[in-house]
């Protein structure tokens, strides 16, 4: 994934090499499969920028020796967006690891009672999300409070890209409103059972839905809809080749949200003097929030522990408001009455920021955490 690729740049940079264990899928499909995967490393590397020679393909589970961390996504191999996972090979593939493996829960709201299941037989020794979810997500606890592993908790890696390029006073006197709203989880009984709801990002919801027009002057939304540019269409199985190449064509340059992405983010968050990222209600905060304080925009937040347990501290780095829509566009609208403690803040935001969300800071402190 794009926001965890300081990982592999800090483990270069320190003269180390990056390893990546070939897929669970690859395997008994012998020499030229591994040969693709290899090639795909290498690729992968280039495009990335890192020298090829320092990215190298683990062909079995057994070459992930001790004394070395193994990253494991949660969403996609042990639950997915849509429900059910068929893990069980994978689960005695990684099984068979020898050094520590390290479990990233960034998307675990997605039918938790599969993917608790699912690792209930894998041998893992941490935990790793942005906010310690053990501690400051009742979700988290009511499908994984089972579990004992230590939790790795990290801030986003801001890329450096975000900085902090125009004076404060010279910036748009208005919040700036960023992120994606997924799918609405309406297919999974567990989250609307437990939030009597089936939204997973409230605010940013609202905030792509609208925004009320007595708020229109002082707040701009560039939310945008995770199938904004449409959904994934089928390729080889569409009915006709004419319908085949017109799918493909819509995958290439329609589906997703390719016109959030070709957005100059950093540039939009120079130009505004506050952002708002809306959290999700599972605990866990949207990156947007770190690049924008990274560019000296002033944050728009819950007064929450995902927040203040990474030491940012409310009116000081940040602004809180209730987590109720209109409170938040309230919130916005009373702050630019006063420009000049909205300097400060944004001053005091991007110190903090600085010292903290850049990739070598956040790649020192996951490896203060690993024991």
């Amino acid at each position: 994934m794009p926001k965890y690729k300081y990982i592999a740049q800090n483990i270069i940079s320190n003269g180390g090499i990056f390893y990546a264990l070939a897929p669970f899928s690859t395997m008994g499909k012998g020499f030229i499969s591994g040969v693709l995967e290899i090639i795909k490393l290498k690729i992968w590397a280039i495009v990335n920028g890192f020298n090829p020679a320092k990215c190298k393909l683990l062909l079995k589970p057994e070459d992930v020796v001790e004394d070395t961390f193994l990253l494991v996504s949660y969403i996609g191999n042990f639950s997915s967006y849509s429900g059910m996972v068929e893990c069980a090979g994978l689960v005695q593939y990684l099984n068979r690891v020898k050094g520590k493996v390290i479990l990233n829960m960034n998307h675990y709201p997605y039918h938790p009672t599969i993917g608790s299941k699912a690792i209930k037989n894998l041998r893992f020794d941490y935990f790793w999300a942005e906010n310690d979810l053990r501690k400051n997500s009742g979700y988290f606890r009511t499908h994984f409070g089972g579990y004992s592993q230590p939790f790795i908790v990290t801030p986003f890696a801001v890329r450096d890209r975000f900085a902090n390029k125009i004076k404060f006073l010279d910036r748009k006197p208005k919040a700036l409103a960023v992120g994606s709203v997924s799918l609405k989880m309406s297919n999974d009984p567990d989250f609307v059972g437990y939030f009597k709801h089936d939204n997973l990002q409230p605010i940013r919801d609202e905030l792509f839905n609208g925004i009320p027009n007595n708020f229109k002057d002082i707040v701009v939304s560039h939310v945008s809809h995770i199938n904004d540019g449409g959904s994934l269409r089928p390729v080889r199985a569409a009915p006709n080749v004419t319908s085949s190449i017109k799918n493909w064509v819509h995958n290439v340059f329609n589906y997703g949200q390719r016109k959030y992405h070709s957005l100059d983010m950093p540039d939009l968050f120079n130009n505004y003097s506050m952002h708002i990222v809306g959290e999700e209600v599972v605990g866990m905060p949207g990156i947007g929030f770190a690049e924008g304080m990274m560019c000296g925009s002033v944050f728009i937040g819950l007064d929450d522990p995902m927040y203040t347990d990474l030491g940012m501290e409310p009116n000081k780095h940040y602004l809180t408001y209730n987590g109720n829509y209109l409170s938040l566009l309230q919130t916005v609208n009373n702050s630019l009455k006063n420009r000049i403690m909205l300097k400060h803040i944004s001053e005091a935001g991007a110190e903090f920021a600085n010292k903290n969300f850049k990739g070598s800071a956040v790649f020192n402190s996951f490896c203060k955490q690993l024991v």
